[in-house]
């Protein structure tokens, strides 16, 4: 297979009050012959959120949604520092978007941890009321991504199975 560099695609859309920087760890997902390019940006605070951009390819077209498609979580939620694009699957209509979530530590700088959003139909907002928490670094317990769907396994860790 052959590579073709097309350069730079997305600008950090800093225009928009959310987001000062970054245009990084982008996923695509093919919507009605465009793309729609998932990705993350930083606020003024250093916060990371979601956000998602249709790019036409062609026509050199790239718009930038004015909102986030997701955005840190309320104080005190495994995400409240950051959300960050891991993974998005398509599984039939629906889509899942597997991401980091960022919480500020005290004995280290921060934890991370793995959430997931879903979509119920293309082009679809991603509903945040269905995102989860699926994965704690301090529990053997792990959702993974199983054919596209959230499924739970159990992992063990330090020679503790949970």
């Amino acid at each position: 297979m052959r590579w073709l560099k097309r350069g730079l695609l997305i600008e950090p859309p800093v225009h928009l009050p959310w987001s000062t920087s970054h245009a990084a760890v982008p996923h695509v997902q093919e919507n009605d012959g465009s793309l729609d390019v998932y990705f993350t940006t930083r606020d003024d605070h250093r916060r990371s959120h979601i956000a998602v951009a249709r790019v036409d390819l062609e026509g050199g077209r790239v718009e930038v949604a004015p909102d986030p498609v997701l955005v840190p979580g309320q104080l005190g939620a495994f995400d409240d520092s950051g959300v960050m694009t891991s993974c998005l699957v398509r599984n039939g209509d629906q889509s899942y978007l597997y991401y980091q979530g960022w919480s500020l530590g005290v004995t280290v700088p921060f934890y991370v941890f793995g959430g997931c959003a879903i979509s119920e139909r293309p082009g679809a907002p991603l509903d945040v009321t269905r995102s989860t928490r699926t994965c704690a670094p301090h529990r053997g317990c792990c959702r993974t991504m199983i054919a596209g769907v959230c499924g739970t396994s159990r992992i063990s860790v330090g020679g503790h199975s949970s």
